[in-house]
């Protein structure tokens, strides 16, 4: 699990799977309060988790995709699978980013 804190990938996922449990909180702060109401902060987070946020986008993942042991939560998994999802992730991001930025150009 320390291997997991101190990793940067597993902090971007983590990041964003609490935000994402939480679409009404404005920031990563108030995602973990209404965690901490909710009492699942400290909750592992599961490929379920990591499906649900990457599938906003449309795109269809698996396990077998992202490398994903099944027995085991997010800290537990190997450093190449954080290091693949963050990756997903960041280009989820870039082409939200670029999808914003097309649709403000194009006012």
């Amino acid at each position: 699990m320390l291997e997991a804190i101190i990793n940067s990938d597993y902090q971007i996922i983590r990041e964003k799977v609490i935000i994402n449990r939480h679409p009404k909180a404005k920031n990563l702060k108030e995602a973990l309060e209404l965690e901490t109401e909710s009492k699942i902060l400290g909750e592992p987070i599961t490929l379920e988790d990591v499906l649900v946020l990457l599938t906003k986008n449309g795109e269809q993942y698996s396990h077998q995709a992202l490398k994903w042991q099944l027995t085991k939560p997010l800290h537990a998994q190997k450093l190449e699978v954080w290091e693949l999802i963050a990756e997903e992730i960041k280009k989820l991001e870039k082409e939200i980013e670029f999808s914003f930025i097309n649709k403000l150009e194009n006012k």
